[in-house]
């Protein structure tokens, strides 16, 4: 009895046993079977599947965003994507069609369903590594200090500790590198190692003192308390500009430059300080080099104030050329009055010659060109001679009187109407005079005026030494304005000669002349050509100019000469 139980408890054990392991062996090959489910629906969600095996990378592409969702970024300079290809299955893989595709050249990276195709770098046996301190002339070391390798963009700066490390590049052969620090001098380094010890050096870079010339002596701008304006001529100069009043024109705070007329050599009214004074001159004192200049042409302080033709007259400096001028200094406030008295109490204008500079001699030569283009018929919205002659023949029909407007009808439609009603021709010779006015249509603006071309030449010798010093300059400015004969020419001379005779005497000399010749004509061309009828012919028989003769106004010609 107990051997059969114990036979039947052996019995069960073993086929327990055997039931255990058949579970384990099923329980195996079910979860291979699950992997390789898994397995080949990923192969399957990663595989592509083509319609054809020849087309181009674009195109394979194309169809990776389709059935995939992947986005393919890459650059079209580095790959070229319209080659053909032709690919060995109709399914293929990602990994492997991608493989295929770029071959060895390129690489790809997959980020977050994004594929990243970049060119592959090649390996540079003979690169090397760049490590180095920067330190300032305590040793101490130097965080933040910019270093740029010359001739390429490359640029890095050093750590807390001042160190910096970089790869050398490769396509630099001659490898320099530029350190640059805030108050330190920038330096320049050959790169012989591959461990640099820099130092930088402070720099030693000042402020140029602001000197303010008064005539009697030069003073510190940091010293004075008076309320002075200098500027230097090279900030102001421009080309063609011929005086320098007109330069001054929105260069000087609280100094106000007047400019009436566009005619040639008119001159600006210039105020600093307003109108201080009712029955007074309000012009500024000109000072050149120390010497009081004078206006060229005496005039009553009314006549200096007023702002009509006698700014052609010019003023006391119209002389002087720019180009020898260095420094201008203005004297606004009533302090200018304990220099030069009561003269200046309208503010000065101190101006300072050049003088040469230590060194070999200079010889220095400068041109300016400018062109002025003559003012155009079509831009004037003026009558026609068929408008014209039609205002006028619309007067007669309605009875209207030419006497009271002051013409004398010597020319144009009136000049045959008044001829009509004297007999001395015809009504036939009236109407064929009559229409071809109107057909006439004269551009006075093209007669009267042109495009004009000025320019301003300076030639100037400078230089200096332990015991002299000077500076000669010769100029020509010749300005055109755009109505006819309205020009003007200048000649100019300026020398400057400072001499060493011991170190407690020197000499000084100085000349400055200036000679100038300004045209222009008796009438106002510009009122003359838009006013003027269209319907009347620009000469008369004799060649001159034609005109209407008015009781007030124009009793001639613009020009009293034949065109001839």
């Amino acid at each position: 009895m107990k051997k059969k139980a114990y036979d039947r408890a052996f019995n069960l054990q073993e086929r327990l046993k055997k039931k255990f392991i058949l579970f384990i062996c099923t329980l195996f090959w079910f979860t291979m079977g699950i992997s390789n489910v898994f397995g080949e629906i990923k192969m399957d969600r990663d595989s592509v599947v083509f319609k054809d095996n020849q087309m181009t990378v674009e195109a394979a592409f194309d169809v990776i965003t389709k059935q995939l969702k992947y986005d393919v970024f890459y650059s079209e300079s580095e790959l070229d994507v319209h080659q053909m290809i032709q690919v060995p299955r109709l399914k293929m893989g990602l990994a492997e069609l991608l493989n295929f595709i770029l071959k060895t050249e390129f690489t790809y990276e997959i980020k977050n369903r994004t594929i990243i195709i970049s060119p592959k770098r090649k390996e540079n046996s003979e690169q090397r590594e760049i490590r180095g301190i920067v330190k300032d002339e305590d040793q101490l070391p130097l965080p933040g200090v910019t270093i740029l390798v010359k001739g390429t963009t490359i640029g890095l700066s050093t750590n807390a500790k001042g160190e910096f490390h970089f790869p050398a590049p490769s396509n630099v052969k001659d490898l320099r590198l530029l350190f640059s620090f805030v108050g330190m001098e920038t330096q320049e380094v050959e790169v012989k190692s591959d461990f640099l010890s820099i130092t930088m050096k402070m720099s030693m870079n000042q402020m140029d003192e602001v000197i303010v010339r008064t005539g009697f002596e030069n003073i510190d701008k940091r010293k004075l308390t008076s309320s002075v304006v200098t500027v230097k001529m090279d900030d102001i100069m421009e080309p063609i500009t011929t005086t320098l009043d007109k330069m001054l024109q929105g260069k000087i705070p609280g100094m106000a430059v007047l400019q009436q007329s566009s005619t040639v050599g008119a001159a600006p009214k210039i105020r600093i300080r307003g109108s201080s004074t009712i029955v007074g001159s309000r012009e500024p004192l000109w000072v050149l080099d120390g010497i009081v200049l004078e206006d060229p042409v005496p005039l009553s302080p009314e006549e200096l104030n007023s702002m009509d033709q006698v700014n052609l007259i010019g003023n006391a400096i119209s002389g002087i050329n720019p180009e020898d001028i260095e420094q201008i200094d203005v004297l606004k406030d009533a302090s200018a009055t304990a220099l030069y008295g009561s003269k200046a109490a309208n503010g000065v204008i101190m101006i300072t010659t050049k003088k040469g500079k230590i060194g070999k001699p200079a010889i220095r030569y400068s041109m300016s060109l400018g062109f002025t283009h003559r003012p155009m018929t079509s831009q004037m919205h003026v009558m026609n001679s068929k408008d014209r002659v039609e205002v006028s023949e619309e007067m007669v029909e309605k009875g209207l009187q030419f006497v009271d407007s002051g013409i004398t009808g010597s020319v144009g439609y009136e000049g045959l109407l008044f001829q009509l009603y004297g007999n001395k021709i015809s009504y036939t010779q009236f109407q064929k005079e009559v229409k071809k006015m109107k057909e006439q249509n004269t551009d006075w603006f093209k007669y009267l005026f042109r495009n004009a071309l000025s320019h301003n030449h300076t030639l100037s010798v400078s230089g200096a030494n332990e015991t002299i010093n000077y500076y000669f300059s010769v100029g020509y400015s010749s300005e055109r304005g755009s109505s006819l004969k309205e020009d003007a020419e200048r000649f100019n001379f300026n020398t400057n000669l400072d001499i060493k005779i011991s170190d407690k005497m020197n000499a000084s000399f100085g000349l400055s002349a200036s000679n100038g010749t300004t045209h222009r004509p008796g009438v106002d061309l510009f009122q003359y050509a838009y006013t003027t009828s269209r319907a009347i012919v620009p000469y008369d028989e004799d060649g001159y100019y034609n005109f209407y003769e008015v009781g007030v106004g124009y009793q001639n010609d613009p020009y009293s000469t034949p065109n001839l």
